[in-house]
C-alpha cells in the first residue's frame, strides 16, 4: 500500500501535513515507525517539504524516542538523499545520532550521512557536467547530456544555463537530439513553462515535417500542463498539428490538449480545429476530441459550433465515441447546464422531427434537473423545449419541477410558458388543485400562494382557464402520441 500511494503522497501537502501532526502528537511507537518509513519510500518528493523533514530529524534526537522508530528515521532521511545537505537541523541531529548506545541507530545514521553527502557532490558534478555538454558543438554530447539529465531533473529545471542548452537544442538540432530533448522535459515537467527558448523551441518542434518530432513535442508539452497554455506559438503550433493528415500525430495533440486543460478555450484557433476533429473519420480521434473538451469545458465557455458538434457526437455511430461524449456532456452540464441544454434542444430540432437518440434521450434526462436562468427562455426556446419533449420518446422529463416554470409564468405574464406547463403535468401525472384565487396546490403536497398582485393582474385566472381549456380539448381526443399516466386539474 505505502509503494503504491508514494508517488501521490509526494506532491500532496494535505498529507504532508497529516504526517508532521502525527509526529508531533502521536506517541504510537508503530504508527511513528510507519510514517517515517512512509516517507522514505516517498524519497526524494518529500525534500521539499522543510517542516516534515525537520519532524523526522527530531524523532532522531528525541530521547523519549524508541530505538526502532530513531532507525525508521535515519533511513527515511537517507532515502530522501543529497537536497538534505543544506538544512542544518537535520545534519545535526544524525550527527548526534552517531553518539547513541545502539549500535544500530550509529550505523543507520552513518549511512544516511554518507547517502546525502555522496549525493549532494554527485548531484553538483552532475550539473556542471551537463552546463558544459551543452555548450559542446558535438550532437552526440549534447544527446547524452539529455539522457544524464534525468537523474537530476529536479535541479536542472531551474538551471539557467542548462534550460538555454535545452532550448537551442531544439531550435538548430538533429532529428535524434530534439527527440532526446523532449525526453529530457518529461522529467523536468511545468517548470519549463518558464524558459522562454524551451517554449518557443518546442513551438517550432510542432510545426516540424518529421511525425516523430511532432509527437515528442506533444508528449513534452502534455507533461508542462496548464502553463503551456499562455504560450500564443504553442497555441498557434497545437492548431497547426491538429490539422496534420497523420491521425497519431493529432492524438498526440488531443492528449496534449488534455493535460494543459481549460485554459486552451481562451484560444479560437485551437478550438475551432478541435471542433473539426469531433467529425474526423477516425473514431479514436473524435473519442480523444470529446474527452479533451471534457477537460476543457467544464469551467470555461464552449464556443457554439462546439458544443453542437459535440452534441452530436451523442448521436454518433461508435459506441466508444458516444459514451465518451455523453461523459463529457454531463460533465460540462454540470456546470453549465443550461448552455448544453439549449445546444442539445436546438440539435433535436435540427433533425426536423425525427425521434432522438436513446442517447441524447439520457444526457437530456441526466442535466435538465440541473437547468437554471429559465428567466432566459423566450418564446422560441419555450417551444422548442415542448417540440423536443413531444417528438422524443425516450425522455421521461421526470428532471423538470413543474412549480419552476408556474412560478415562470406567474412572474413574467408571458403566455407561452401555459402550454410547456400543461404538457409536463400531463407526462409527469401531477394533479392540480385550485384553491379560490390565490392558491394552487400540487398532487405532492406542495402549493404555491399567488401575490395579491399575480391576482389583480389576473394571472392565476389564465393559468385556470388554459388547464380548463385543454381538460375539454382531451375529452373529444382520445389518441395523443404520449400517454399520460394520469392527470386531475380540479377547482376547489
Amino acid at each position: 500500500m505505502i509503494g503504491e500511494i508514494s508517488e501521490k503522497a509526494a506532491t500532496s501537502k494535505d498529507l504532508m501535513n497529516k504526517l508532521i501532526e502525527v509526529l508531533a502528537h502521536n506517541r504510537n511507537e508503530v504508527i511513528r515507525r510507519k510514517v517515517c518509513e512512509l516517507v522514505g519510500k516517498i524519497g526524494k518528493k518529500a525534500a521539499s517539504n522543510t517542516r516534515l523533514m525537520i519532524c523526522i530529524s527530531k524523532v532522531i534526537g528525541d530521547q523519549d524516542e524508541s530505538d526502532d522508530v530513531k532507525i525508521a528515521a535515519c533511513y527515511a532521511l537517507g532515502e530522501v538523499g543529497g537536497k538534505l545537505a543544506t538544512n542544518e537541523d537535520v545534519m545535526d541531529n544524525l550527527i548526534k545520532a552517531l553518539s547513541s548506545d545502539n549500535c544500530l541507530v550509529v550505523y543507520n545514521a552513518y549511512e544516511a550521512i554518507k547517502k546525502i553527502g555522496d549525493e549532494a557532490v554527485s548531484n553538483e558534478q552532475i550539473m556542471s557536467e551537463l552546463r558544459e555538454a551543452f555548450k559542446d558543438t558535438n550532437e552526440a554530447v549534447r544527446k547524452k547530456a539529455c539522457e544524464d539529465l534525468c537523474s537530476v531533473a529536479d535541479e536542472a529545471g531551474s538551471d539557467e544555463d542548462i534550460m538555454a542548452g535545452l532550448g537551442r537544442a531544439l531550435s538548430d538540432g538533429s532529428k535524434e537530439l530534439i527527440m532526446a530533448v523532449c525526453r529530457a522535459l518529461l522529467f523536468i515537467g511545468e517548470r519549463a513553462a518558464d524558459n522562454n527558448k524551451v517554449m518557443d523551441g518546442l513551438a517550432k518542434a510542432l510545426l516540424h515535417n518529421d511525425v516523430d518530432i511532432i509527437t515528442e513535442a506533444c508528449k513534452a508539452l502534455a507533461k508542462i500542463g496548464r502553463k503551456a497554455a499562455s504560450n500564443v506559438n504553442i497555441m498557434k503550433g497545437l492548431s497547426e498539428v491538429l490539422q496534420n493528415n497523420h491521425d497519431n500525430v493529432k492524438l498526440a495533440a488531443c492528449e496534449a490538449i488534455c493535460e494543459i486543460g481549460e485554459n486552451v478555450a481562451r484560444n479560437t484557433q485551437v478550438m475551432n480545429e478541435l471542433s473539426k476533429v469531433l467529425i474526423d473519420e477516425n473514431f479514436e480521434l473524435r473519442k480523444m476530441a470529446c474527452e479533451a473538451l471534457g477537460k476543457i469545458g467544464q469551467n470555461e465557455e464552449l464556443n457554439e459550433e462546439v458544443i453542437q458538434k459535440l452534441v452530436m457526437a451523442i448521436n454518433d455511430e461508435n459506441s466508444q465515441v458516444k459514451s465518451r461524449a455523453r461523459e463529457t456532456f454531463n460533465k460540462i452540464g454540470e456546470k453549465k447546464s443550461n448552455i448544453m441544454f439549449q445546444a442539445l434542444v436546438k440539435f433535436e430540432m435540427s433533425m426536423e422531427g425525427r425521434d432522438g437518440s436513446h442517447y441524447s434521450a439520457h444526457v437530456f434526462d441526466r442535466i435538465v434537473y440541473r437547468v437554471d436562468n429559465i428567466e432566459l427562455w423566450d418564446a422560441n426556446f419555450v417551444q422548442q423545449v415542448k417540440s423536443y419533449i413531444k417528438n422524443n420518446s425516450a425522455v421521461h422529463c421526470q428532471g423538470f419541477t413543474v412549480s419552476e416554470f408556474v412560478n415562470r409564468y406567474l412572474d413574467s405574464g408571458q403566455v407561452y410558458w401555459l402550454e410547456l406547463i400543461i404538457y409536463l403535468t400531463l407526462l409527469q401525472g401531477i394533479a392540480i388543485a385550485f384553491d379560490g384565487e390565490d392558491k394552487i396546490i400540487f398532487g405532492d403536497g406542495r402549493q404555491l400562494k399567488f401575490t395579491p398582485e399575480k391576482v389583480q393582474l389576473d394571472r392565476n385566472k389564465n393559468l385556470k382557464a388554459a388547464f380548463e381549456n385543454h381538460m375539454k380539448m382531451l375529452k373529444n381526443k382520445t389518441n395523443s402520441q404520449k400517454k399520460p399516466r394520469s392527470s386531475l386539474c380540479v377547482v376547489l
